[in-house]
């Protein structure tokens, strides 16, 4: 299970990027560029659930070999540390996003 979660506000959707990156730009997370009325309707808090499936060619590869669960964080992670710690101990990949290194490090006391 691959997990992303965003600290503090950033200049780029979370959403956006892991469309782009894992399921070449299809919308399966919703984000504040979709146009449709209920995409506006975004519940922070919410942990949003996709599976990655991999094409034949990740296969052959033996890049990823298997269906994975890709879980999004809906809001600023620092707002929801229940739903942080649940991420934590089911996933075995969190992604952070964040525009500031610097709070990233003070978060997780890396400095």
């Amino acid at each position: 299970m691959i997990s992303f979660i965003r600290i503090g506000n950033c200049k780029y959707s979370k959403s956006c990027l892991i469309n782009s990156l894992l399921f070449k730009g299809k919308n399966v997370f919703m984000h504040k560029d979709i146009t449709s009325n209920t995409a506006n309707k975004s519940i922070d808090g919410l942990i949003e659930l996709a599976w990655f499936v991999p094409s034949n060619d990740m296969l052959e590869s033996g890049k990823i070999n298997d269906l994975t669960t890709v879980l999004n964080l809906r809001g600023d992670a620092d707002n929801f540390p229940e739903q942080v710690e649940l991420i934590k101990k089911f996933s075995d990949l969190v992604i952070i996003i964040s525009d500031s290194y610097t709070s990233f490090l003070d978060k997780f006391n890396l400095k």
